[in-house]
């Protein structure tokens, strides 16, 4: 199979093309992370977190679905690596010739700032109260307004709006407050 079948395949969720996936390029990464002080265990949290990242932020395959898993199984990699300082022996000099080795990759960099926005989103989506997550869920799926107010048992479309602005703020704050936390 092609990387442009196993890349469809895997936004398809068809496990053929996900089996082929694992069998082709997980080896790869499990050898280099295993190299750069890691565990088999490592490569595989970080081999999934890199599959939910192609599947969740990537639409269209730009090179080989091998070298974006691998160079995205390095920046993970590279990242753990930074956030414990020193992990097993690994300096920080090994951790900044293995960054300078993927940086040039501007995709790579924009995916994961992506990805790092969605785990935030959707952490901070959790701590929303019931309400909000279900008037939230309803608006994403397109519902007419009619439809969401009927569904939530509201008294108007006014309500609907007032309830979901606050929501909205809500969810805003959260998401600011963590991002202060990081930063």
């Amino acid at each position: 199979m092609e990387d442009y079948e196993l890349f469809n395949g895997l936004k398809s969720g068809d496990r053929e093309s996900i089996k082929k996936i694992y069998i082709n390029v997980l080896p790869s990464v499990k050898t280099w992370i295993v190299r750069n002080s890691g565990s088999n265990e490592d490569a595989e949290d970080v081999f999934q977190e890199c599959l939910e990242i192609i599947l969740l932020k990537i639409d269209h395959l730009q090179s080989s679905l091998s070298g974006l898993i691998l160079q995205l199984s390095k920046r993970r990699w590279i990242d753990r690596i930074r956030k414990n300082k020193t992990r097993k022996g690994v300096s920080i000099v090994l951790a900044q010739r293995l960054y300078t080795e993927t940086i040039n990759n501007p995709l790579i960099e924009e995916q994961e700032s992506e990805y790092q926005r969605y785990q935030i989103m959707e952490s901070t989506f959790k701590n929303l109260s019931e309400t909000c997550q279900k008037l939230l869920t309803l608006t994403k799926k397109s519902l007419s307004t009619e439809e969401i107010v009927h569904a939530m048992a509201f008294n108007s479309i006014n309500t609907l709006y007032r309830r979901k602005a606050a929501c909205i703020s809500r969810w805003s704050q959260l998401v600011q407050e963590i991002q202060s936390e990081h930063n």
